[in-house]
């Protein structure tokens, strides 16, 4: 559980915007999770306390969810290209989200192994000692 944290903070702390280089699996899959946990969470915080006698508050409260997803949205993208780069793919193959059922091949594009040698995003990170996980 320490790694899975640790990959979600980092990341949020270190590359959050970063387009550049490269993500293991390891690191895509573990962001995604601990998001969607995060937001699983929020949203559960937003329908209990969610009917509050104070207006502000209460719309501020109801709303926690959608505001910690879009807090995580660019964290995201940083992290779905990274890892298109490591399957020596561009990160404009995002894009294929909105054509029907390209979910489901950036699925088996965000499965699959990546490059093992150097390519044009970067090293492999398997052999690199990223200096952020320390």
């Amino acid at each position: 559980m320490d790694t899975l944290r640790t990959y979600f903070f980092d990341t949020l702390r270190y590359r959050y915007d970063d387009f550049n280089g490269r993500s293991r699996r390891r690191e895509y899959w573990y962001f995604v999770l601990y998001s969607f946990l995060s937001i699983v969470i929020a949203g559960s915080i937003s329908r209990k306390l969610g009917d509050f006698k104070i207006p502000i508050f209460s719309t501020f409260i109801k709303s926690f969810h959608v505001i910690v997803f879009f807090v995580l949205l660019v964290p995201y993208l940083a992290i779905s290209v990274r890892r298109l780069h490591d399957i020596n793919k561009s990160g404009w193959y995002l894009l294929i989200y909105f054509i029907p059922f390209g979910s489901l091949i950036l699925f088996y594009f965000f499965c699959c192994e990546g490059v093992d040698n150097e390519n044009e995003w970067g090293l492999d990170p398997k052999g690199e000692v990223e200096d952020w996980e320390l």
